[in-house]
């Protein structure tokens, strides 16, 4: 267990700025659960996209894309900030908070309105990934 004090002594450099992601604008949002046992998979899914870190705004959230009253207060807020070209939104199986494979679909909607290039992916416990379309 840490020392609040003695954290706070022990402050450290953990990120570099680079010249790419010292401008204000961003390639994609993406929108996933908080579930860590799609980690992985969605490590893999912005990997199998070509996204690179620091070029994205992240919105982790229990739901995933499913919660669509947080989708649909920070898509527009993102796109305002930081415009994004591009929304991968996802949705997992045995959502704990209550989101489904068809909610994917409002979801779309929602944050088309902001970002119209919006794509949609339905992770499973299984490892595979599904584009919803």
């Amino acid at each position: 267990m840490y020392d609040a004090l003695d954290f706070n002594k022990n402050v450290h450099k953990i990120y570099e700025m680079s010249p790419s992601n010292k401008k204000h604008t961003c390639h994609a949002l993406i929108v996933h659960c908080i579930d860590f046992r799609f980690q992985g998979a969605i490590r893999k899914l912005f990997n199998s996209l070509g996204l690179e870190h620091g070029h994205f705004d992240r919105l982790s959230v229990a739901g995933g894309a499913g919660n669509f009253k947080i989708l649909e207060e920070h898509a527009p807020l993102s796109k305002k900030l930081h415009k994004p070209k591009l929304a991968i939104l996802t949705i997992h199986e045995d959502c704990g908070a209550g989101a489904k494979k068809e909610d994917l679909r409002e979801a779309r909607q929602i944050t088309k309105k902001s970002i119209p290039d919006t794509r949609c992916f339905y992770l499973k416990l299984n490892g595979h990934c599904e584009e919803v379309f």
